[in-house]
């Protein structure tokens, strides 16, 4: 499964098409212990206009950010612009539940009014203003309370990672250190390498820089989703297929390249027909692409820009991979084997990426030998 992407959009919905393989009520056709039938199966958790999956918990984040290359006309010291600039700045970070933890470096050089500029921050992330309701998307498990045991139900994804820090300012001979809360903007909200924000809150400190390096690796991500439509086998009428779609999702994201590999758990529960509940494994590749893609620098303070040039870009999420599931135990109503589910799947989330549809191709195998 994949990360969703903040203000690009997040992991908030689902939509899921999926042609597998079994018989229309695994009626066993054949001879021999080793014989077996496979038919298509398809089914869709909610549909491109109207998804109703679900994201269950964002799971875990580590980030590290290095960069990058100063843009001269929105940077400013002092509330002075700059006339040129370099920046070297570094974030690593963890997201653990509703908790951050981590640190931000950064060293300007410039100009600035004709004299060399010189800005020097380090701070460690405050979790109790990152993770503050007005600064990240937080999602709370079936209890709706984050406190307490249910606290590692909850997770979130920040807007901006804050620290409280001395920012050494030297301009010419004159030297002063700024007291600062400090916040530096998720790359999340800026694939491709493209302009992040890095400010003070008062404003004296207002910084935007590309960076060199940005990856996220996720971890039991969880999205949930119930089956809309479905029909199982070739007949007229076909079998109607019901019940739902979890997947628990591991990726490395490269927001410089816009790439991501994917893999994790995927099950079918409480279906009908019942022998349809299997459980297993998916893997796969993402990337994030350009088209459609739309400015939302204005969130953060900034004005509109031609998309894909702001501080801020909704994108949506295309996804390909395979997987493989079967029944669980030693085998299916006292069968010598079971169900088996392979296939592959392709998905396309919308922009921003709030939700997203998915169509795959496979087969259900059911063995022979079955008694009941």
């Amino acid at each position: 499964m994949n990360s969703g992407r903040v203000k690009r959009g997040f992991l908030a919905g689902l939509a899921v098409v999926l042609l597998m393989g079994s018989s229309a009520a695994f009626a066993y056709s054949g001879s021999g212990a080793n014989s077996s039938i496979s038919q298509p199966l398809t089914f869709a958790v909610g549909s491109p206009t109207n998804p109703v999956g679900a994201v269950v918990s964002l799971g875990n984040q580590t980030y590290n950010v290095r960069g990058g290359n100063i843009v001269i006309p929105l940077t400013f010291i002092l509330g002075q612009p700059l006339t040129q600039a370099t920046i070297h700045f570094s974030m690593n970070a963890k997201v653990r539940e509703l908790n951050v933890s981590g640190s931000v470096q950064f060293f300007l050089t410039g100009i600035l009014r004709g004299l060399p500029v010189m800005v020097f921050g380090s701070y460690a992330i405050n979790n109790t203003e990152t993770s503050a309701p007005t600064n990240a998307i937080q999602y709370v498990g079936p209890s709706g309370i984050c406190s307490g045991e249910a606290k590692s139900a909850c997770s979130e994804l920040p807007l901006s990672f804050i620290g409280n820090t001395n920012v050494r300012v030297t301009i010419g001979n004159s030297v002063q250190n700024l007291k600062e809360t400090i916040s530096l903007e998720n790359p999340y909200l800026n694939p491709f390498g493209a302009p992040i924000v890095m400010g003070s809150s008062d404003a004296r400190i207002v910084i935007v820089t590309t960076y060199s390096v940005g990856t996220i690796n996720w971890s039991g991500a969880e999205v949930a989703g119930a089956i809309t439509t479905g029909t199982l086998g070739t007949g007229n009428p076909a079998i109607p297929v019901t019940g739902t779609l979890g997947l628990n999702s591991t990726e490395n994201e490269n927001l410089v390249t816009g790439k991501a590999t994917d893999k994790g758990t995927v099950a079918l529960t409480s279906m009908s027909p019942s022998s349809l509940d299997v459980n297993g494994t998916f893997s796969g590749s993402s990337v994030i692409p350009t088209a459609g893609e739309l400015d939302c620098s204005p969130n953060l303070g900034f004005p509109s820009f031609p998309a894909g040039q702001g501080v801020c870009t909704q994108t949506g999420f295309n996804s390909v991979g395979q997987y493989n599931m079967s029944t669980s135990g030693s085998g299916y109503r006292g069968g010598i084997g079971k169900v088996a589910v392979v296939g592959q799947y392709n998905t396309t989330w919308t922009v921003p990426a709030l939700a997203f549809s998915t169509t795959s191709t496979g087969n259900v195998t059911m063995p022979g030998n079955t008694s009941g």
